[in-house]
């Protein structure tokens, strides 16, 4: 019996597992999901090789890659400010973008979009990942989040 019902339970596990797993190929990839995949490929292939390499090395590795990167997420933040994928493209720079002329842009993103961003949480959320950046566009876009969303911020 005890049996019978262990296996009753892994069967509806995998089947709830099998219809996630086919809600996830349905969903249509975004541009931002195939700007990420291309990422994290090319991390992916360096952490492959990375007995041939020194930590050291698989460091600075890891940063030219987020270097070529930030920009790119940058120009599709840009393309996206009539929807929230640019929000997507700020929690990336915060979290793997190379400190720079386009990490600073994004900020200047948020400052100039935190107005209109539908999803208000996910941008407050985010707010406690700027402490340990380094740029000087953060406190005005910071200024921008809590000047234009007062009500929601409380």
């Amino acid at each position: 019996m005890l049996f019978c019902r262990s296996i009753c339970s892994l069967m509806a596990m995998m089947s709830i597992f099998l219809c996630c797993v086919a809600a996830e190929q349905k969903r249509p990839v975004t541009p931002y999901g195939i700007l990420y995949n291309e990422w994290k490929a090319e991390v992916k292939a360096l952490d492959d090789i990375t007995p041939a390499l020194t930590s050291a090395e698989k460091q600075d590795k890891g940063l030219e890659i987020n270097a070529r990167f930030t920009p790119r997420f940058l120009e599709l933040a840009k393309t996206h400010l009539d929807d929230d994928l640019w929000i997507d493209c700020l929690i990336w720079t915060t979290v793997e973008g190379v400190p720079g002329k386009a990490f600073d842009e994004m900020f200047d993103v948020l400052r100039d979009n935190a107005s209109h961003a539908r999803n208000v949480y996910q941008l407050q959320l985010l707010m406690s990942e700027f402490i340990n950046l380094r740029s000087d566009r953060i406190d005005p876009a910071l200024s921008a989040i809590a000047e234009t969303h007062t009500q929601s911020m409380s």
